[in-house]
């Protein structure tokens, strides 16, 4: 393969810099039209999900230009002079977060040092191991520091809550009436109980399996929820209700039961702090009667899994590659080469790769990323129940509902990799840097770091 063609100079190239131009005005019209300058690359974060994952090299996708967009547009607009990024680090938890995702960013790049043979494959290994959680350090930095911090979380609740509405939609018209290629289905597998049953699963825009549009789905659901706890209007309320439950009916076609899952917990959760009884009984009963008259109870009861096997495939490949992994994105490369080590488990064939967050990373990356990521998956998950717990005054419903979505995300990634997906990681950052880092709950675990005034007097943050 020539250096253009890793590089990806063909057709897509072109439609690259056709989105970043569209990207770029449709964001400077957000943002005049809410007279305030983050506005539009805040809504370019949350619009992630709508563009298709598609290569570009060098470890680059379709579906890094809107983050990367949002992230020169919102970078040049904080006041770095008048802040800096001590608000990272206000709470343990989150300090203990960025601190797993430097790790993950140095293992990556060990181990992209020690498996590229050519300058081409080292930047492409580089790009995927280093330059995606460097991406995530910067993408969260700029959004804690964009303030004022209520305006933000307002900005990034309704633009994610739309943004989840409009994949519903697709994914229900992809579902109910076919579209050409099968476009926002992923079709059913011969050896999966849904197959003959249905059509196929939502997948989305995203062009990547249904189990990430579940996470997406999940998470926007909910924040669709406490945008309509929070509202005062009650016309506005049931709007946004009802933007849910397109969102939770799209959820249960992805068929992914681990988002479903997760997502009723958290749904029943956030309705019971919110002391919302009947809601909570419809709920469950719509889910029950959902459950079983339909195909999603027939995948929940009787649908297999074959995690164990991966795992295992995992565990063996960072067991034998533990200081740099078999390099980034390359497990199923290794795997497939030497399949009586890596495929035939104990457990059944493990065809595909890790589905877990911190085994994945340990088998691409070695133990050091595997400790990263088992970091940054603790620091949110403390950090998400800190805020859930201590949150009670403006932006409640908002601010448990981003808790809940995070804990949703924190719960999926042992059972898919969602830290490294670029769709995934970008909205998984920008929920925790939009509504949860400078919460008020930082005040539970606050760490104090000592400040020099005039002469040797000192006070703490």
């Amino acid at each position: 393969m020539s250096a253009s063609e890793q590089i990806g100079l063909d057709w897509v190239a072109p439609v690259a810099l056709g989105l970043a131009l569209v990207a770029a005005a449709s964001a400077t019209f957000i943002s005049k039209k809410l007279g305030w300058g983050p506005a539009g690359a805040l809504a370019l974060f949350a619009a992630t999900p709508l563009v298709p994952h598609v290569p570009l090299g060098l470890g680059l996708s379709l579906d890094d230009v809107l983050p990367l967009l949002a992230l020169a547009m919102l970078g040049a607009l904080v006041p770095w002079r008048k802040r800096t990024p001590r608000a990272l680090l206000l709470s343990w938890p989150w300090a203990v977060a960025f601190a797993g995702l430097g790790l993950m960013a140095a293992a990556g790049a060990l181990s992209a040092t020690v498996h590229a043979d050519s300058a081409i494959e080292w930047l492409t290994l580089l790009g995927r191991g280093f330059g995606r959680p460097a991406l995530l350090g910067a993408l969260a930095t700029t959004v804690v520091l964009t303030k004022p911090r209520w305006r933000r979380r307002r900005v990034a609740a309704s633009a994610l809550a739309l943004v989840g509405a409009a994949e519903a939609l697709f994914g229900l018209v992809a579902f109910l009436l076919p579209l050409p290629g099968a476009a926002g289905l992923e079709a059913a597998r011969k050896n999966s109980v849904l197959y003959g049953l249905v059509a196929g699963r939502i997948a989305g825009t995203t062009g990547l399996s249904p189990d990430f549009m579940g996470v997406i789905l999940a998470s926007t659901a909910l924040l669709s929820m406490g945008l309509a706890l929070d509202e005062a209007r009650p016309a506005r309320s049931r709007l946004w209700l009802a933007a849910s439950g397109v969102q939770v009916l799209a959820l249960a076609l992805t068929f992914t039961r681990a988002s479903l899952l997760f997502f009723v917990i958290a749904a029943v959760v956030l309705l019971l702090l919110h002391r919302r009884p009947t809601l909570v009984v419809v709920t469950v009963a719509l889910i029950v009667l959902v459950g079983s008259q339909s195909a999603v109870g027939t995948r929940f009861l009787r649908e297999t899994t074959d995690r164990l096997a991966l795992w295992t495939s995992a565990v063996t490949i960072m067991v034998d590659h533990p200081l740099a992994g078999v390099g980034p994105g390359r497990m199923l490369d290794v795997a497939s080469a030497d399949p009586a080590r890596y495929r035939e488990t104990p457990l059944g064939p493990a065809v595909s790769n890790a589905h877990n967050a911190v085994l994945l990373a340990g088998a691409e990356t070695g133990v050091l990323g595997a400790l990263g990521a088992s970091l940054v998956l603790v620091g949110f998950a403390l950090g998400s129940i800190a805020t859930l717990w201590h949150d009670r005054k403006r932006d409640a419903g908002i601010l448990r509902a981003a808790a809940l979505a995070a804990l949703c995300f924190v719960g999926q990634s042992m059972t898919n990799n969602l830290l490294t997906v670029g769709v995934t990681s970008v909205l998984g950052y920008f929920i925790v840097a939009s509504f949860l880092v400078d919460s008020e709950a930082r005040r539970v675990w606050r760490l104090r770091f000592p400040r020099m005034r005039s002469g040797s007097e000192n006070r703490t943050l």
